[in-house]
């Protein structure tokens, strides 16, 4: 049986150090975009999503932050 699993990708800044793990928890700093299961899982929707959430962000910025926020397996 084939499968195409959905993989989200997290990615924490050393600020966080191993808390997240060590407390068996995962923390996503983009509340401004709401709840990210209603964005389709692909990179052009998650930029699409970003480019509309902060639109001040640089152009260049935002498939940075689409590739930080998703990993698609």
């Amino acid at each position: 049986m084939a499968s195409n699993p959905t993989v989200w990708g997290i990615h924490m800044g050393a600020h966080v150090s191993d808390r997240p793990i060590d407390g068996g928890y995962v923390a996503i700093g983009w509340t401004a975009m709401g709840d990210l299961r209603k964005i389709t899982p692909s990179r052009e929707a998650f930029k699409a999503t970003v480019a509309v959430t902060y639109p001040d962000k640089k152009a260049g910025a935002i498939p940075m932050d689409a590739g930080v926020s998703l990993g698609l397996g």
